[in-house]
């Protein structure tokens, strides 16, 4: 089970990576509700699920945008 930091640093990266909880509810199999409140700290979530989650967010690219 994760703690509120490591929910907050998940949350942080999906912000900064532009992750909607919708797409994250698709690859983990859930709802985007379940999502929302898991990372506003609101419910709990299976470990599997928050496996998933934690592997789908790190392994999303993060983009930046340069000017040419």
């Amino acid at each position: 089970m994760l703690n509120r930091d490591q929910i907050d640093d998940i949350r942080f990266c999906a912000m900064k990576k532009k992750i909607k909880n919708k797409d994250i509810a698709q690859a983990i199999g859930s709802s985007d509700a379940l999502v929302s409140l898991f990372l506003n700290h609101k419910t709990n979530m299976s470990s599997e699920k928050q496996e998933k989650l934690i592997n789908f967010v790190e392994n999303q690219p993060e983009y930046k945008l340069v000017r040419v």
